[in-house]
């Protein structure tokens, strides 16, 4: 008890003033203990969580790192614990910044659930933040209907720009169809993304493309996905144009005949000077074997 109670007593001060000696002294308290009597209760981690409110950065980031390193000494049933209070704070504390440091010290597979529960804040740093902390996850088999569905909310026309790159970045880490068919339906309205967009969308069509749905369509296919990426080496980016031409490449399925040469060889309206993209250009027909 007089160990918990000491613990108690530097978890508060820590929080209060968040000098590094009581962090060095919670720190060496958590290694020491060998798991036999786990003297390191919830309630000290919730108390070192809670300088996470405070309005000093300094104290903010000293409680961060110090529960980063105390709560993994803790047993399994009390890191549980302290899990489910930082998934609490994610959800409804008072300040950003607090819900925004939990949601990092959130362990899986609390995760997805957090990201899920910050996405309903209505800053949009807050879900900024929760959509970022989704791709890690986007493949995960039990929240991934649930993450591409929040995915394609946030990438669609309408949404705030810094929102639509995060959540095209979900979908792209989500190797499915669905995130498929959405980088697809971004490069059809290129005047209706910004660049970063666009870059997103067209290395996501590039990874996931699978190749034609049914069997025996393979031209087809390849027609609408060159529909789309063709008209992106006339873009106003020169990294855009450039990773067009590499996505060409990759999708080029019908060789020096197909489509994938025609847009590459095509002559644009203004003559390519841009020393990278006419790189990327041959390099893409070379791939193809034009």
């Amino acid at each position: 008890m007089e160990q918990l109670a000491n613990f108690l007593a530097l978890a508060r001060k820590l929080r209060a003033t968040g000098d590094k000696s009581y962090s060095s002294e919670l720190v060496k308290l958590a290694e020491a203990n060998d798991g036999t009597e786990d003297p390191l209760s919830e309630e000290a981690c919730c108390e070192i969580a809670m300088g996470f409110r405070s309005q000093r950065a300094s104290i903010r980031k000293e409680c961060k790192a110090t529960l980063e390193k105390v709560m993994y000494n803790l047993g399994e049933a009390r890191f549980a614990g302290v899990q489910n209070a930082l998934l609490r704070m994610v959800a409804g504390d008072h300040f950003s910044w607090s819900r925004l440091i939990a949601l990092e010290l959130c362990d899986w597979p609390g995760k997805p659930e957090a990201c899920l529960r910050l996405l309903e804040a209505d800053e949009l740093t807050l879900k900024r933040a929760a959509l970022e902390a989704m791709i890690p996850h986007a493949e995960n088999p039990e929240y991934a209907p649930k993450l591409k569905q929040a995915a394609l909310r946030y990438v669609a026309i309408g949404q705030d720009p810094s929102l639509r790159v995060p959540a095209a970045e979900v979908l792209r880490s989500s190797r499915s169809f669905e995130g498929r068919d959405a980088m697809l339906q971004l490069l059809q309205d290129p005047e209706g993304c910004s660049s970063e967009l666009l870059q997103v969308a067209i290395k996501g069509l590039a990874e996931l493309d699978r190749g034609p749905d049914e069997a025996g369509d393979s031209e087809a296919h390849e027609a609408k996905l060159c529909g789309a990426l063709g008209p992106l080496l006339e873009h106003g980016s020169a990294s855009v144009r450039e990773d067009a031409a590499y996505a060409l490449a990759d999708v080029g399925h019908q060789g020096p005949n197909g489509l994938a040469v025609a847009a590459l060889t095509k002559r644009p309206v203004w003559p390519e000077t841009h020393a990278t993209v006419l790189e990327a250009k041959s390099t893409a027909l070379n791939s193809i074997g034009y």
